[in-house]
């Protein structure tokens, strides 16, 4: 019989070294003016799912969550886990501000250009940012 507290260690030590799955957050504003459910849909989150595979989790931050928008603190810890951000141009992108360094955010840029603000704050904080159109994601919904 292998000791306790032997066992415990092999049992923290593989677990450690099991790669944790990235987190894919991908903003959702349902519940506004600017409501882009037209392209962050329930499509878009089960394509993005298949294409990334199982090392990545796909996450939606829906502005219509109430208890989410209701919470601060659980905006701010769903932005520092998050290791990729994707969002549309707006207020639900200024939450990048909370991400954690290394992070990367993919801005939909909407209506042919954009302030430079995600891209500065990225900068600003060491993250990565890309800059997406509009276009771009049409297109690859329809292939």
């Amino acid at each position: 019989m292998i000791p306790t507290s032997i066992r415990d260690t092999a049992i923290s030590v593989s677990r450690s070294t099991k790669q944790r799955q990235k987190t894919v957050m991908v903003i959702i504003r349902d519940a506004s003016r600017r409501d882009d459910t037209n392209i962050y849909n329930e499509k878009f989150l089960q394509q993005l799912t298949n294409g990334l595979g199982s090392g990545y989790n796909v996450t939606a931050f829906r502005s219509s969550d109430e208890q989410m928008m209701g919470c601060m603190a659980c905006q701010v810890r769903a932005f520092m886990e998050a290791d990729i951000i994707v969002g549309s141009h707006g207020a639900g992108l200024s939450h990048a501000l909370f991400a954690k360094p290394g992070a990367i955010i993919m801005e939909r840029i909407v209506g042919g250009g954009d302030s430079g603000i995600y891209a500065e704050l990225a900068y600003l904080n060491q993250m990565k940012y890309f800059a997406m159109s509009y276009e771009i994601i049409l297109f690859a919904d329809s292939l």
